[in-house]
């Protein structure tokens, strides 16, 4: 039974708190303008062109979009990336949905009372939007994501990930929050032992930070886990604040108690809340109890996001990623076999 004051309730406790699917407004193309020296994407659509494909499936998951954000960024923050970013960011609107006033321009566009001449100029002008905002608003979501899953997989006995969670982007850097554990640590002054003259010439050699912060491949000295109270607090500090309230879902009709969102990054952060809030609990015995089906993860091979499908899906769909998978599995497979020949 619920005790008021004691007991807390889960996403997974809540009636009616789950994955929302949004009707999406797509714009054929968008316009760059100039004010004040901002750069501002303004959609642009003409009499006979629809924002909303009704022939087609326009419902798109938190999930969904979640992944598509991640992997928008990772390629616009990728130093050898030679693309201008704002036109990544408007071939991403276009071919995904428009990031912001979500709600208010669907329902614009689907009014029962639309007509070109009428809705035309208060949609285009209501959907003009900063790319400096973008980018503020997709970077800390990329980063926390990939915080978040560098965290599970080191649960898991995974480093690779952790390790690599630092790095040196195009816009921006990546979380450094693991890399203090890759040199020794600091040998107190007021420290006496018989090891004392050894730990310091071990420290002496040790990489700065500075130094090490480039080479994402370098191994732990220290096991992160010992922290990991103080990793799980510092994830949850990343995310916003949602404001809930009751929803109606676009698939299914039923009335949801959901975040009320304003952009595409609500939407996604959203998303990643309910997947913190319903991973399995830390060291289950179940390896993969982590990685239910819908699950977003970053492939083993690329490091592209992609949603889980299959109870025992490591890669992403990529056909390079599925070659290195076969090629991962063969060589293992080979290796089985020749300890067996030994034994």
């Amino acid at each position: 039974m619920f005790k008021p004051h004691v007991d807390v309730l889960s996403f997974g406790e809540i009636g009616g708190v789950g994955e929302m699917t949004y009707c999406t407004v797509r714009f054929p193309r968008y316009e760059l303008r100039y004010e004040n020296d901002a750069a501002l994407l303004c959609p642009r659509y003409e009499e006979n062109e629809q924002l909303i494909d009704r022939q087609a499936d326009t419902l798109l998951t938190g999930q969904e979009l979640l992944v598509s954000l991640c992997n928008l960024y990772r390629a616009i923050n990728d130093p050898a990336c030679k693309s201008n970013p704002i036109d990544m960011i408007a071939e991403w609107c276009s071919s995904n949905i428009h990031p912001y006033h979500v709600d208010s321009l669907y329902d614009l566009a689907n009014d029962a009372g639309y007509d070109y001449d009428s809705y035309s100029d208060m949609i285009m002008q209501d959907g003009i939007f900063s790319v400096d905002d973008f980018m503020r608003d997709l970077a800390p979501l990329y980063h926390t994501t990939c915080f978040h899953h560098a965290l599970l997989q080191l649960i898991r006995g995974n480093d690779v990930f952790a390790r690599e969670l630092y790095y040196e982007g195009r816009f921006n850097d990546g979380y450094a929050f693991f890399e203090k554990y890759k040199y020794a640590p600091t040998v107190e002054n007021n420290l006496c032992s018989d090891n004392l003259l050894a730990e310091m010439l071990e420290n002496a050699q040790a990489e700065s930070f500075e130094d090490h912060c480039s080479d994402n491949h370098q191994e732990f000295r220290q096991n992160p886990l010992q922290d990991l109270e103080y990793l799980h607090t510092t994830l949850l500090s990343l995310f916003p604040e949602f404001k809930m309230k009751l929803r109606k879902d676009a698939k299914t009709n039923r009335i949801l108690f959901a975040a009320d969102v304003y952009s595409v990054f609500d939407l996604a952060w959203y998303a990643l809340s309910r997947s913190v809030a319903n991973d399995a609990p830390d060291y289950d015995l179940n390896p993969n109890s982590m990685y239910s089906d819908g699950t977003p993860m970053a492939c083993l091979h690329c490091g592209n996001f992609f949603i889980r499908r299959g109870p025992r899906q490591r890669y992403c769909t990529n056909p390079s990623c599925q070659a290195a998978r076969q090629r991962i599995n063969q060589r293992n497979l080979r290796e089985r076999r020749r300890i067996q020949q030994q034994q």
